[in-house]
């Protein structure tokens, strides 16, 4: 049976652990006009029925099925300040998911523009496909 795509966007994204070595440079780049919210990777993501799927200067498979937590909004890694207006038009997607014997966390920015993201229309797809 062939894979089934959902949805399909672009994406910046970047994991927690590359967060926590963000210095004041990187918090005062998205401060300036027309800079994009603290990233580290972009590529293409698509909600497949079984997975999501990022091909970009990285590529990420999480599984539908390995993912453990899904949360839209700022926390210790993902700051308010690493976004302009302080987040008031959109805020970061976090997936924790399955990784082996391990766990690893994701901050999407899903269809970025100067208005916001899409990444409260993947929230809702992404917590419907659990319900």
């Amino acid at each position: 049976m062939p894979i089934q795509q959902l949805m399909t966007g672009n994406v910046m994204w970047c994991y927690d652990h590359e967060l926590e070595q963000a210095n004041t440079a990187d918090e005062f780049r998205v401060m300036l006009s027309f800079a994009q919210p603290l990233h580290y990777h972009a590529g293409q993501i698509v909600l497949t029925d079984t997975a999501l799927l990022i091909s970009g200067d990285i590529d990420l498979h999480i599984p539908l099925d390995a993912m453990e937590q899904l949360y839209m909004g700022f926390d210790d890694h993902y700051k308010r300040m690493y976004v302009k207006n302080g987040g008031l038009f959109w805020q970061p997607l976090r997936v924790t998911y399955a990784n082996g014997s391990t766990t690893s966390t994701v901050y999407l920015i899903i269809d970025h523009d100067w208005m916001g993201a899409r990444n409260k229309i993947w929230y809702e797809a992404l917590t419907s496909m659990f319900a």
